[in-house]
């Protein structure tokens, strides 16, 4: 097997990266890569320490990373598993690395830097969750941050639903904590007592959508004479919220009239459909409810 041991052996192999890949690296957060930090609900933290390497999944909604200043990231720190591998870590060596993905979208965002942990009370208020302040935060000072192309996204299609894995297929954490642990561990009761994710609303900016032409001449069919609410045949989109059951994600759809109610908002998730009470069949209930068309909001 032949093996690579110098920077020249590589570069020969794999020639000097273009100009595209070096101007893209800055030392400070500009709009643009602002925008992907914000629309971030998941990013990987790497970091090093005198017994290894640590790559950890940080996640919580959209925009959980704050951007303090463009040179200054802010991450929360939340309950977990108290083994703190990271965060210890950050104290023996500060240098961090953070890979920010953003669902259904190829492009994401690297962020290289020195980061510190703070308990500082206000600070830790300031990301309060439920009522529930953050147990500390780490403040990385950037040293660059740029994107990275799609194509390892493209490539795995990652974001394709039709590639997704039925999680009822893999090993549950109970089955492999009963077997990492000689069964010390009752790996079915693990399972039963675990959590399951908190449906929290998704504060999301509200947004309209306008009928597609293929749903108008339905709409102006339905005169108001049916029983329900009517008012203008606008959608609004509340918020996301996530739950375990098939690890789908459900659209929470505010809706003030029966057209509307006719029409399903699709957003690349599951929706979650139900008429208003007073509504045809079913009313009250999510039973009889029914769709006409699809429209997609952007």
């Amino acid at each position: 097997m032949s093996v690579i041991t110098t920077v020249e052996q590589l570069e020969a192999l794999y020639g000097l990266p273009g100009e595209t890949s070096l101007v893209k690296e800055l030392d400070h957060v500009i709009p643009e890569y602002a925008a992907f930090i914000e629309a971030s609900p998941f990013a990987a933290l790497a970091t090093s320490g005198p017994e290894g390497l640590d790559c950890s999944p940080r996640g919580d909604l959209a925009g959980f990373v704050r951007i303090h200043d463009p040179k200054t990231l802010m991450i929360p720190d939340r309950r977990g598993n108290n083994r703190a591998d990271s965060l210890k870590n950050i104290i023996l060596d500060p240098r961090v690395g953070l890979l920010f993905l953003v669902p259904g979208c190829g492009t994401t965002l690297r962020v290289n830097g020195r980061a510190h942990i703070t308990t500082d009370a206000a600070l830790c208020a300031s990301f309060s969750v439920d009522g529930r302040p953050a147990r500390s935060v780490t403040i990385i000072d950037i040293d660059s941050v740029y994107f990275q192309c799609a194509r390892a996204i493209v490539r795995s299609e990652l974001w394709n639903q039709a590639r997704h894995v039925d999680p009822k297929s893999l090993p549950t954490p109970g089955k492999i904590l009963e077997i990492t642990s000689r069964k010390g561990i009752d790996g079915e009761a693990y399972d039963r007592e675990w959590p399951e994710l908190p449906v929290r609303p998704r504060h999301c900016p509200v947004g309209t959508v306008e009928p597609s032409e293929a749903c108008r001449p339905e709409i102006a069919a339905d005169t108001g004479k049916n029983p329900g609410n009517h008012q203008p045949e606008r959608h609004r989109r509340r918020g996301l919220r996530q739950g375990m059951a098939g690890a789908r994600k459900e659209v929470d759809v505010v809706s003030s009239s029966l057209r509307e109610l006719h029409l399903c908002l699709s957003i690349g998730f599951f929706p979650n459909r139900f008429p208003p009470p007073g509504s045809g069949p079913g009313s009250g209930s999510r039973a009889g409810f029914w769709v006409r068309r699809s429209v997609t909001l952007p």
